[in-house]
């Protein structure tokens, strides 16, 4: 049988290898975000150095392909955010226990209604 602590925060065995998966995912495409980034920078001022049109329009090309690569690893950034914070919010403590003076009260005047009917 598994206790509390094994299970951990995120509820389950199986939560904290999600969470592990997740959480690597996250990093690894933080870390190709800050190198695509030093590559954009690099590449755009590559791009107002060029001289010949053929030169600029194959640079072009090579930006217009690092954007596409950056805008990717921005989408896996946000979306690994989204379900991490989507996650700390299921997982909070407290966050689904039942009110037991509300429930009691509750339960009280349906009883009382229940009397008042006969």
């Amino acid at each position: 049988m598994r206790t509390a602590e094994q299970f951990g925060r995120w509820g389950s065995v199986r939560g904290r290898r999600w969470q592990g998966r997740l959480l690597s995912t996250y990093e690894r495409a933080r870390k190709q975000l800050a190198r695509l980034s030093v590559s954009l920078d690099a590449e755009i001022d590559r791009l107002g150095a060029a001289i010949d049109l053929e030169d600029q329009k194959r640079r072009s090309r090579e930006l217009s392909d690092l954007v596409r690569t950056y805008q990717k690893a921005l989408t896996i950034v946000l979306d690994c955010e989204a379900k991490l914070e989507r996650r700390a919010e299921l997982s909070r403590p407290g966050k689904d226990l039942i009110d037991l003076d509300e429930a009691r009260a509750e339960i009280a005047r349906r009883l009382a209604r229940l009397a008042e009917r006969g």
